[in-house]
């Protein structure tokens, strides 16, 4: 029986005004997809070949007066990609020629890919589950146009915006605590996690879930300040037993681990205060922790990133 996987559209589905406005899809990275900002022009009849994170290529090449995407994965086998219909036809000066295309290995397959409404939305439709994939979203738009004598777009510049994931992704059980832990840990934070690097020598524990916050034992502030959130969770050490503390920048992907050395005490947060913690919450670009025999404070990046923390009240 065909089973409804509302997941399986969600790269797919943008408002109608997001087609049409180049600015407006967000060129940025999150937990669950990569996205990457491509500007250049082919040179001599060649593509504009970009290389991007995880060893997908964007090829973007001029045929007949518009640019045409074609996404490579690392084997250099051509993922499938369709161009989205417009809900509102450009108007040049007046809005951009901006082109959107979805690719994915069930891009063609109409059951798993229904096209667009004027007004953005989708007929019902029950699916299959996708194909294990690269999948994800790609705008493209001329910088400098040349235009014939016909004023038919010929050669330029081009810019692009590409997003894409994997899909769908098991996530790493062996980092759950217990399987009454899976409920405070979504899917998408092992996943973050696992992509940080997170050593398999620690578990994350579900002893601080926030509770009214659908007890989820993790944290997002934005200790850099870059405007992504971060992720922070605490986590025990299997070989040493210690409490520590994880903490995953979304925009490079580094991990810091806080607690776990031999010299803990020397470090922003021991093991000791972090194994009594008993509160925790996150406020903007700082994480404030504590418990009753401890005291509270305030983990935070100084002025030249690395992390510190202070007692509250001090």
């Amino acid at each position: 029986m065909a089973m409804l996987n509302l997941r399986s559209l969600s790269l797919l589905i943008l408002p109608a005004a997001a087609l049409d406005a180049f600015a407006t899809p967000n060129c940025a990275p999150d937990w669950e997809h990569h996205a990457e900002l491509i500007e250049g022009a082919p040179v001599n009849g060649s593509p504009l070949s970009t290389p991007l994170s995880g060893g997908l290529i964007v090829d973007l090449s001029w045929q007949k007066g518009a640019i045409s995407p074609a996404i490579k994965k690392p084997s250099g086998d051509v993922i499938p990609i369709r161009k989205v219909r417009r809900s509102v036809t450009p108007v040049r000066g007046e809005n951009p020629i901006a082109d959107h295309y979805v690719f994915g290995p069930d891009v063609l397959d109409p059951a798993l890919s229904p096209e667009f409404s004027v007004s953005g939305e989708t007929a019902p439709i029950a699916t299959v589950e996708p194909t294990p994939g690269y999948r994800g979203q790609i705008w493209v738009m001329p910088t400098r146009q040349n235009h014939t004598q016909t004023k038919t777009l010929s050669d330029g510049g081009v810019k692009a915006c590409v997003r894409w994931t994997y899909f769908p992704r098991e996530a790493d059980i062996s980092h759950y605590p217990t399987p009454d832990a899976l409920v405070n840990f979504p899917s998408w934070v092992v996943h973050a996690f696992d992509d940080c690097g997170l050593p398999r020598s620690t578990l994350l524990s579900g002893r601080m879930p926030r509770l009214g916050y659908r007890n989820r034992a993790h944290l997002e502030p934005d200790l850099d300040g870059d405007g992504l959130y971060d992720l922070v969770a605490l986590i025990n050490d299997l070989e040493t037993g210690r409490s520590g503390l994880a903490i995953c920048s979304q925009s490079d992907r580094q991990l810091e681990l806080i607690g776990l050395s031999d010299a803990s005490d020397e470090e922003p947060l021991s093991s000791d205060f972090l194994e009594r913690l008993e509160w925790w919450s996150a406020d903007g670009r700082n994480i404030t922790l504590g418990s009753p025999s401890a005291g509270s404070k305030r983990l935070y990046r100084d002025s030249d990133g690395t992390l510190a923390s202070g007692l509250i009240g001090d």
